[in-house]
Formats: structure tokens, C-alpha cells, sequence
């Protein structure tokens, strides 16, 4: 009776110490804080002077952990060039701050921070096509913005494109 009871303890604390175990894995290496991105025309109004057009990419980390922002990722792609695996990448590198508003990357951000990113409307990246558009953190996971601000996004590019 007493070896019955001190093995049912053994086994209790063994599958106890291996769900916190598998807690710690999953928490440290594959859950990673999640960042949420947004992106597309902004107006700025600063006192009372309104400026032009600004592209805006933004992200928000919401949690579980602290996430380092480091490049802007962008994609082009469609079921055509999937199946013929030509998929085109991008990245747009910043030298210098791309407006007085902006933040600059690399950004490290704590849960709940943002970051942003403003561009002028003559942003080189804005005459290039492309239909993904997202950051990429230190794990090198890609956090994109939703496809349908990006596909407002490319409308309202070519509509200023045609009008000039």
C-alpha cells in the first residue's frame, strides 16, 4: 500500500515538472510577442497647417514578450507566380529618418509600444508594385499588414499616378 501511494507521488510530480517543462519551451521559443501592422495614407495635421499625403507603416506589439523591429519587408505575389515560384522580395532600407514624425528602425518594442514609420508620398518604395507589406522582427518572422490596406493602398498609388 505505502509503495502504491509513494509511486502515484513519483508519477504526479513527474508529470508535473514535465508540464512546466513544456510550458517553458513553448513559451520561450515559440510563442513570440505578436505585432500588429497598419498601414497606408495618413493625413498629418500639425497646429494648424495640414500637410500632404504621408504613407504610414505602423505596428503595435501585443505580447507576450518584448520584440526587436528591424526591416521593412515587402512581397509580390500571386497564385501565377506562386506556381511558377517567382515570388519577388523586397526590402526598403532606411539611411537616414524618413520624416520628422517618424520613429526609426531598429525599434525595440515592449507590449503595448508602437511603432511608426512615415513616409512622403515620393517615397521610392511607393512606385514599386507589390502586394504584401510588413516588418520583421529579430526571430526573422514576418509580421504583415492586412492585404487590404495594402490593396487601398495601390489604388489610391495609381489613381495619383494617372492623374499626374
Amino acid at each position: 500500500m505505502s509503495g502504491t501511494i509513494s509511486l502515484l507521488i513519483s508519477m504526479s510530480s513527474f508529470l508535473i515538472a514535465a508540464l512546466a517543462l513544456g510550458w517553458n519551451i513553448y513559451r520561450d521559443v515559440i510563442m513570440k510577442g505578436r505585432v500588429k501592422i497598419r498601414f497606408g495614407w495618413r493625413v498629418i495635421i500639425d497646429g494648424q497647417e495640414k500637410t500632404p499625403d504621408m504613407i504610414t507603416l505602423s505596428g503595435v506589439n501585443h505580447g507576450p514578450g518584448k520584440v526587436l523591429l528591424q526591416m521593412i519587408i515587402t512581397k509580390n505575389t500571386s497564385i501565377v507566380r506562386l506556381l511558377r515560384r517567382t515570388v519577388e522580395y523586397g526590402f526598403v532600407k532606411l539611411v537616414e529618418k524618413p520624416s520628422e514624425y517618424s520613429d526609426m528602425l531598429p525599434k525595440e518594442l515592449d507590449i503595448g509600444d508602437e511603432l511608426n514609420l512615415m513616409f512622403p508620398s515620393s517615397a521610392g518604395f511607393a512606385s514599386v508594385d507589390f502586394t504584401h507589406i510588413g516588418l520583421r522582427d529579430n526571430f526573422y518572422r514576418i509580421h504583415w499588414a492586412k492585404r487590404k490596406e495594402v490593396q487601398a493602398f495601390n489604388k489610391k498609388r495609381k489613381d495619383i499616378t494617372s492623374e499626374c
